[in-house]
């Protein structure tokens, strides 16, 4: 059964916050590997992610990298069973100013910019899905088009 689950977390006390290419490439790899559609949108050390896929893979995904030495005060918000797909594809969103020269030699990793938000956000998204997206962007002094609502 396919489920959809929005998670959140930070990047450890002590590690660096600015994603370089092998993490990056990781974690597209990651979600690829385990046929996720969805998204992480990373700012300033902090991430959330909506994967799409098998609630069991999820859920060990969510074990690994919470028991690595990068991630921390891994939540989920909202998990829930769904019929189809609302992603095509699974994209890695970063700002210029939170990685090393990842975005464009990473596939499927894409520069996060205020405008981007209205691309994350498909029609069919659940309300909630979007209430949680705008709050992580605001909590992190990313400005939001209003018609992003």
């Amino acid at each position: 059964m396919l489920h959809q689950v929005m998670l959140t977390g930070n990047i450890k006390k002590g590690n660096s916050p600015i994603i370089k290419q092998d993490h990056a490439q990781r974690i597209v790899d990651h979600a690829f590997e385990r046929s996720y559609k969805g998204f992480t949108v990373y700012i300033d050390g902090n991430y959330t992610t909506l994967y799409e896929g098998k609630l069991e893979q999820i859920e060990k995904t969510i074990a690994y990298y919470a028991d690595s030495e990068t991630y921390s005060k891994i939540t989920t918000m909202v998990s829930r069973p769904v019929e189809n797909h609302m992603f095509e594809d699974f994209h890695l969103y970063l700002r210029n100013i939170d990685c090393d020269n990842v975005i464009g030699t990473v596939a499927n990793c894409v520069t996060l910019t205020p405008d981007y938000f209205q691309n994350l956000m498909p029609e069919n998204m659940r309300p909630e899905y979007k209430s949680l997206l705008k709050t992580f962007a605001r909590v992190n002094n990313m400005v939001l088009l209003e018609n992003a609502a």
